[in-house]
C-alpha cells in the first residue's frame, strides 16, 4: 500500500508536468522537432500506433499540446491508463486501448520495459502475455474517416511494424509524413509494402525512419538533427 500510494504521489507530479511545462522535444531522438522541419506549417492531424503513455518517446504529444487532432492507440492496460490521463486536456484526442494489427480479433500481448515501453505482440503464449483486441488500419479509418487525411502517422510497435501496415489497404488513405520504427524489420520487407508504394524513405537515424508522400511538396533540409541522416536509394 506504502509503495503504490508513493508511486500515485509520484506520478501525479509527472501528470501535471505534462498537462502544465512546454518542451522543446518530447520525441526519444528527437523526431517531433525533425517533423517540424519537414512540415513548417504546422501539424494539424496525427496517428500514433503504439502510443504507450502518449509523453514518454512521444512523436506526437508535442503536435497534441498545439491542439493538433489526433488518435492515439495504445494496447497496453498499463499505459493506457497514463495514456488517457496524460492526453485529458487535449480535447481533440482520441485514445483507444487496442493493438492494430493485419486482422481484427485478438492478439497476445506481453507487457516488458520500462513503463510498458517495450511491450510487444507475440506469436505464442508466454509467462505474462494475455489476449487483447486488434483492428486493421482499415477498419481504423472506417471508425475513424476523418483521419483518411493526416499530417503525420507514427507507428512504433517494437517490431509489429509490418502488420500493422498489411492492415492497410485503403487506397484513399494519405499521410504527409510516416514515421516508422524500423531497427526491428527487415527493411527490403518494409519498403515493398503495398501502402507505401507512394511514400519514400528519406531520412532515418538507424531507429526510425521516416517516409514522405510523393505527392506532397516536402522539402529535406541540407543541414538534419544531429543523429539523423539522408536515406540512400
Amino acid at each position: 500500500m506504502i509503495k503504490k500510494l508513493s508511486y500515485l504521489k509520484y506520478y501525479s507530479k509527472v501528470l501535471l508536468n505534462n498537462w502544465t511545462i512546454y518542451k522543446d522535444s518530447y520525441a526519444q531522438h528527437g523526431e517531433d522537432k525533425l517533423v517540424e522541419l519537414l512540415l513548417p506549417d504546422r501539424v494539424n492531424t496525427f496517428i500514433d500506433i503504439g502510443a504507450n503513455d502518449g509523453v514518454l518517446f512521444s512523436n506526437t504529444y508535442k503536435f497534441a499540446k498545439n491542439g493538433a487532432r489526433g488518435i492515439c492507440i495504445e494496447p497496453s492496460p498499463l499505459a493506457f491508463r497514463k495514456l488517457k490521463f496524460n492526453q485529458l486536456l487535449n480535447t481533440g484526442v482520441c485514445c483507444l486501448n487496442k493493438a492494430i494489427s493485419n486482422s481484427n480479433g485478438k492478439v497476445l500481448l506481453q507487457e516488458d520495459g520500462y513503463e510498458s515501453t517495450l511491450s510487444k505482440i507475440v506469436s505464442e503464449q508466454k509467462d505474462g502475455s494475455f489476449n487483447i483486441l486488434c483492428i486493421t488500419f482499415d477498419q481504423l479509418l472506417k471508425r475513424y474517416p476523418n483521419f483518411i487525411n493526416v499530417d503525420l502517422v507514427s507507428i512504433d510497435v517494437e517490431g509489429h511494424e509490418i502488420e500493422v501496415l498489411q492492415g492497410l489497404t485503403d487506397q484513399n488513405f494519405n499521410s504527409k509524413i510516416i514515421i516508422i520504427e524500423s531497427d526491428k524489420l527487415e527493411i527490403d520487407e518494409l519498403n515493398n509494402l503495398k501502402c507505401l508504394d507512394n511514400y519514400t524513405p528519406v531520412i532515418s537515424n538507424g531507429i526510425n525512419t521516416f517516409y514522405v508522400n510523393n505527392n506532397e511538396k516536402i522539402v529535406i533540409p541540407n543541414k538534419l538533427p544531429m543523429g539523423f541522416h539522408r536515406v540512400e536509394l
